[in-house]
């Protein structure tokens, strides 16, 4: 099979295990309820946030509407949690998660990607999952 046949599997867990582990973290940092979806909100640009908000507003909550587009955005405002948390792999893990963006905004936009790049960019999510403790979801990523 091929890998490009992997990538919605793939975007699917990182996604999820992502989001969680955000959740799970920012938590930890700036406490449950409010706390941690302020820390979220206060590291998107203003645009994001107000989207954000809007499908807030709309019922969704704030776990649900974060996306893997604002990964990169929370890594970088939330620095010190995560510095923390990755130590010397921190700026990798930047620039994994704008990576794995790029590529998933590709997709979704059903652009022909080559298969090199299909499997850097599987590699590069099994990556960014065991960084995070999410190991099946990494070797599942990576069959």
């Amino acid at each position: 099979m091929k890998a490009e046949s992997y990538m919605s599997t793939a975007l699917k867990l990182y996604a999820e295990a992502v989001r969680s582990y955000f959740v799970r973290e920012l938590t930890r940092v700036h406490g449950s309820g409010r706390g941690w979806v302020e820390a979220y909100l206060g590291s998107l640009s203003e645009s994001r946030r107000a989207l954000v908000l809007e499908d807030m507003k709309r019922g969704r909550t704030a776990e649900e509407v974060l996306d893997i587009n604002h990964f990169k955005d929370i890594l970088l405002g939330q620095r010190e949690v995560f510095r923390e948390a990755f130590g010397r792999s921190y700026n990798r893990a930047v620039t994994w998660a704008d990576e794995i963006s790029e590529v998933r905004n590709a997709w979704a936009h059903q652009q022909q990607l080559p298969e090199e790049d299909v499997n850097r960019t599987l590699d590069t999510i099994a990556r960014f999952l065991r960084l995070i403790g999410a190991e099946d979801s990494a070797t599942e990523v990576r069959k």
